[in-house]
């Protein structure tokens, strides 16, 4: 946009675009040029994570004057915002490893992200992103073992019918020891490990789409894989305690109940008649 403006002086400013400003005086005199502020950089911003010591939060954002998608550090007080990466490929599912140091990431060019995402780490001081995966390996969430040292995510596997049968796969860091966890004719999905990293529970799918999913469990190196609830009631989602031997399971059957795990399997706890329904399916896992 250019605009003239008229000063008492006879004096004419011309406004480039509100960022750049050119003063012309008609008397020979300098006007006064008025001062324009400078323009704050906005963000968009998802996947929100808070550093372990609560004073930074980290975020997948777009920056409104520059193209593409980066991860930022932000001081939980407020004030300028720190660039960790930033490039072209759209990205999602941010985490923090558990010493703080390192993020990851799924991330691919658009618009890709859904059916071919990889897996990426970077240091939260910044630097070179690490690619951990490759296609035609693709990924969709992760998560990263209590001590550190593997992430398991599931990965996307196209079926003979095209239906996709995500299996839950383990791998380094640094994208070695690539480990498939999970086989067979059904899909396996939303990986989750047990607070001492002995375990993984996850999502059975019995026909992807159709049944299920179950709740399941394996050992961390992927063995003794079993149906962890024999009622078998359908499973909405999972998640684990970070410090205690629990698990979370928010059924989709309206009458699956708050389960306790014993060593016959599980069965109903107390529930006081006005509990929410999104609290059942609390389990408390034997050692």
């Amino acid at each position: 946009m250019i605009r003239l403006v008229f000063t008492a002086r006879t004096a004419v400013v011309l406004l480039i675009s509100g960022v750049m400003s050119l003063a012309i005086s008609c008397d020979g005199s300098e006007p006064a040029v008025p001062q324009i502020p400078p323009v704050q950089e906005t963000f968009q911003a998802a996947y929100p994570v808070f550093s372990h010591d609560g004073r930074e939060i980290y975020f997948i954002g777009q920056r409104s004057r520059k193209f593409g998608v980066g991860i930022f550090a932000v001081d939980t007080a407020g004030g300028a915002v720190r660039e960790l990466v930033f490039d072209d490929m759209l990205k999602m599912d941010l985490r923090l490893s558990p010493d703080g140091r390192t993020i990851s990431y799924i991330a691919a060019p658009y618009p890709y992200l859904e059916c071919c995402g990889t897996l990426w780490t970077a240091g939260v001081s910044g630097g070179t992103p690490l690619q951990v995966t490759t296609l035609p390996v693709r990924i969709d969430e992760h998560r990263w073992s209590p001590d550190g040292r593997w992430l398991i995510a599931h990965e996307l596997i196209e079926g003979m019918d095209g239906g996709i049968f995500p299996q839950i796969v383990r791998i380094a860091p640094d994208g070695s020891g690539f480990t498939p966890l999970t086989s067979g004719g059904h899909g396996h999905a939303s990986g989750r490990w047990s607070a001492d990293g002995t375990r993984i529970f996850y999502l059975t799918y019995d026909s992807v789409g159709t049944d299920g999913p179950w709740a399941s469990v394996m050992d961390a190196d992927g063995s003794h894989a079993r149906g962890l609830d024999s009622a078998r009631a359908p499973a909405g989602t999972i998640a684990t305690s970070p410090t205690r031997n629990e698990l979370r399971i928010e059924s989709k059957a309206a009458n699956a109940g708050d389960r306790r795990l014993r060593r016959g399997g599980l069965r109903p706890r107390r529930r006081h008649p006005d509990q929410h329904a999104a609290t059942r399916g609390h389990l408390v896992l034997p050692a």
